[in-house]
């Protein structure tokens, strides 16, 4: 199954318990689960590219295996170092001192995507469009 698509967020669970917290105020807790993006993947070689267009635009690449900067649509940065095998990515978060994980779930209908640092967790679904 290819990861290439464009996919729709669906639905956010425990997104502001866990943006709290990473240390996001209020302010861009809001504008982060205001933002329906739609969201744009394009897998070739070793890198994932990542288009998200929603109440801002964000473009990321990622070098699968090796650590990346990642600019959330609030502007928040993180540092993912991410890999993929077969329908599955999985990788590890890091924001300063707090260093977590990543697991992506592509399927043919969407994508799910899970995040836990510090004993907080949130999940994002994704429907292919």
């Amino acid at each position: 199954m290819s990861v290439n698509g464009s996919y729709a967020l669906e639905k956010n669970e425990n997104v502001e318990a866990f943006l709290k917290a990473l240390g996001f105020n209020d302010e861009r807790i809001n504008k982060f689960v205001s933002n329906k993006p739609t969201i744009t993947l394009t897998h070739s070689g070793n890198t994932l590219e990542i288009v998200s267009k929603g109440n801002d635009e964000t473009k990321n690449t990622l070098t699968l295996g090796s650590p990346s900067n990642y600019t959330l649509a609030s502007g928040f940065e993180l540092e993912v170092n991410l890999t993929i095998s077969g329908n599955t990515g999985k990788g590890t978060l890091k924001k300063g001192t707090n260093t977590g994980e990543i697991t992506i779930e592509f399927g043919d209908n969407g994508i799910t995507e899970t995040f836990s640092i510090g004993g907080n967790s949130c999940k994002r679904t994704y429907k292919r469009v």
